[in-house]
């Protein structure tokens, strides 16, 4: 996913600058900001992802948020 949200409640977008951790904006499960290289080119793409793959049950799985 995209968004994220900060403890304060704040939309979060994923960048090289956001920070490692944030919370779902669905479950209100922690996530940690990944990065992989997109398939043209040699750019990164950032993205939020449940830590250690956990709330398999969330919609922002199937869903993205944004």
């Amino acid at each position: 996913m995209k968004i994220a949200k900060t403890e304060t409640g704040e939309h979060l977008e994923a960048c090289a600058e956001a920070p490692k951790e944030a919370i779902c904006p669905r479950c209100g499960g922690v996530l940690e900001l990944r990065c992989r290289r997109t398939m043209n080119s040699d750019q990164l793409t950032y993205y939020w992802r449940h830590r250690n793959n956990r709330n398999t049950d969330c919609r922002a799985r199937q869903h993205p948020v944004g």
